[in-house]
């Protein structure tokens, strides 16, 4: 993990069920050495290093992981769901995870603590859209592994929010560095993040579409993602340049207020408009008819609403602005309660037909609560071929808007889903082409950072 303000680097495993414990390695003279296994493993007993290898074993059988479901519902049957849960927590549960509250979490800490190492504190609460609304996002695919719960409702939501807020509470009160993690599927409808992340493809859209003249109408929404590295679709737009592009599409608004919007929007105020000005001061309120208090603001929403008609975007519905409200609330409660804590909060990424939007809110509340502590970390997936983009777009932001800058880097875990998504809709893949070249971006992304850190 890296931030601008200071600098901490972690080795990170799976968790699969709340409540996990992510391991995080701390650099210190305690004599523990992961290069020698003896070592390594001296605070392990040879139950739980067998107990490790049955695991990592049936984890590496497919007819076992494809079929897990199948088999715990025959199992219950067979032997008693009391029994099915004393098998499954002596083994897989309790190796992947830390315990199922604060108190039983206490011994593994403790040990841990003891050779050195700190604790990721993550409520694994995790949702996906689905499966017979998933047509246009996922298509039935599911990933290996424990699959995601379908959102329930709001009330669930809300009480997601009191079980991070305890996990906040517990990292706080370790001996090291409090870390928590949070998924943002956990804290409102995947449903809801969706369609944000369409409508966010679609400011990108329209960037490229009123303000370069490069033609959209056959480039697969998915691919925008894309194309706002290219250098020719980033370009500094003036002021008069601006006016004639909403008037060639179609936008009625007088000069007056068109200069009013620019001014609103170039937030350096060097009379020049780019991309990063453009996405910075749009807000999903612009996507929708609700009534806004602030007359630039509300010039911005007359300017997009016309735009989005003109290039096919949609804008969100009343119940998706009032579930994205909510959302928003429940990410402010837990990342001032972070802040005020001293603990890092790291937003999880997930797949990308929702990632878009959780990186909106992500940047959203690193605005409000990165002022001068590193709350708020991004993930950053490597295994994406536009990640390099996003890094230096979302390191550029904080540098122009002033917060401290924090993010968590992983290579990524849903490769196959997004592969078989990509074929399945005919778009390009999202995914590096190979290993190598996921490493060198993961390589490139930490040089990145360290190059930044005290800036």
């Amino acid at each position: 993990f890296f931030s601008c303000h200071s600098i901490k680097m972690f080795g990170m495993q799976r968790s699969i069920r709340p409540l996990t414990m992510t391991t995080a390695r701390r650099w210190c003279s305690t004599g523990l050495d992961f290069n020698d296994p003896a070592s390594a493993y001296k605070p392990k007993s040879n139950w739980e290093i067998a107990r490790t290898i049955l695991v990592f074993q049936l984890c590496a059988q497919p007819w076992l992981v494809k079929n897990s479901e199948w088999l715990l519902n025959v199992s219950k049957r067979v032997i008693g769901e009391t029994a099915t849960h004393g098998i499954v927590k002596a083994s897989f549960f309790a190796h992947f995870c830390a315990g199922e509250n604060e108190l039983d979490m206490q011994p593994t800490l403790k040990k841990l603590e003891s050779v050195g190492v700190g604790a990721i504190l993550d409520y694994a609460a995790e949702k996906d859209v689905k499966e017979d609304d998933a047509s246009d996002q996922r298509q039935g695919v599911v990933e290996s592994g424990d699959p995601p719960r379908e959102y329930v409702n709001e009330a669930e939501c809300d009480a997601n929010v009191e079980l991070i807020l305890s996990c906040i509470d517990t990292a706080s009160r370790t001996p090291t560095d409090g870390i928590a993690a949070v998924k943002l599927t956990g804290l409102g409808k995947p449903d809801m993040l969706v369609r944000i992340s369409k409508i966010l493809l679609g400011v990108r859209k329209i960037w490229i579409a009123a303000f370069t003249r490069e033609p959209t109408e056959s480039i697969p929404e998915e691919e925008l993602r894309h194309l706002v590295s290219r250098p020719d679709l980033n370009p500094l737009i003036p002021l008069d340049v601006f006016r004639a592009s909403l008037r060639r599409a179609g936008v009625d608004m007088s000069d007056a207020e068109v200069d009013q919007v620019f001014e609103f929007l170039d937030r350096s105020g060097d009379g020049l408009l780019d991309y990063l000005e453009w996405t910075g001061l749009l807000s999903l309120d612009s996507f929708s008819d609700v009534a806004l208090e602030d007359e630039k603001q509300r010039l911005v929403q007359k300017m997009v609403m016309q735009l989005a008609a003109k290039y096919g975007v949609q804008c969100l519905s009343p119940q998706e602005h009032e579930l994205s409200k909510n959302l928003v609330e429940r990410l402010r409660t837990i990342s001032a309660t972070a802040r005020d804590c001293q603990v890092r909060l790291l937003i999880d990424a997930e797949q990308t037909y929702m990632q878009v939007a959780i990186d909106h809110f992500a940047l959203k509340m690193q605005r409000e609560y990165n002022q001068q502590f590193p709350t708020i970390f991004n993930t950053y997936q490597c295994y994406l071929d536009f990640a390099r983009n996003r890094l230096d777009n979302d390191l550029e932001r904080s540098q122009r808007e002033g917060w401290v800058f924090a993010a968590k880097l992983v290579r990524g875990a849903y490769m196959n889903q997004e592969r078989r998504l990509s074929a399945e809709k005919c778009y390009r893949s999202p995914i590096n082409p190979s290993i190598e070249e996921t490493h060198a971006t993961y390589n490139y992304c930490v040089q990145k950072c360290l190059e930044n850190i005290g800036s």
